[in-house]
């Protein structure tokens, strides 16, 4: 496991030259977000002075997950939202994930999210998270805020409603980035069981 800290894009050096080379999406946006996927977190490793300082939303992912895939455009979305004021890392709980796997589901849809491999599910059990895609949330003072959906779109394993009623990650950072207290929350998270990943 490596880690990469950059302070600017024109320090970053991507080490996964050959998928830059074999698949890369077009646009500026898209090469931004390659420079800033190609960042892998180490399981020790502890967030620079500027992530410190950021809300930060871990997001639990499989690649060969259809939940996971559904949900990439409203994490986009809500990337696209927030901007810088969050952090996102995308934790990947699977055997059989690589860095150079996880880093291109990520740019095969477009998420620009550091990467954690937690292939013994350390991770997941210290947050209690059972499924993916599920959130985690911490505040800029290290503070569980949340763990459980993205939004309410899927009710039960295969369905989904047609509009979204409650959008509970969006809510969450809006109240953190607003200074409000809250207690802890939690929802359930409907995907892909993590016994069930591949």
């Amino acid at each position: 496991m490596w880690v990469i800290v950059f302070d600017s894009l024109e320090t970053l050096h991507c080490p996964h030259q050959h998928i830059s080379q074999r698949k890369r999406p077009a646009g500026i946006r898209a090469f931004l977000v390659f420079l800033l996927c190609a960042l892998v977190v180490g399981p020790h490793s502890t967030p620079t002075r500027a992530e410190a300082s950021r809300p930060t939303v871990y997001v639990f992912l499989a690649e060969g997950c259809p939940v996971c895939q559904f949900y990439t455009l409203r994490l986009r979305e809500l990337q696209q939202e927030f901007g810088a004021q969050v952090r996102w890392v995308a934790v990947f709980p699977n055997r059989l994930s690589t860095d150079s796997s996880a880093l291109q589901f990520l740019l095969t849809h477009d998420l620009a999210m550091q990467i954690r491999l937690d292939p013994e599910l350390v991770f997941c059990k210290v947050y209690g998270v059972t499924t993916t895609p599920e959130v985690v949330v911490k505040d800029e003072r290290n503070r569980l805020r949340y763990r459980g959906r993205i939004d309410d779109r899927y009710y039960a394993p295969g369905k989904r409603r047609q509009q979204v009623t409650r959008h509970d990650l969006l809510l969450v950072l809006q109240r953190i980035l607003k200074g409000e207290e809250f207690t802890f929350q939690q929802t359930e998270a409907i995907g892909c069981l993590l016994n069930n990943i591949p």
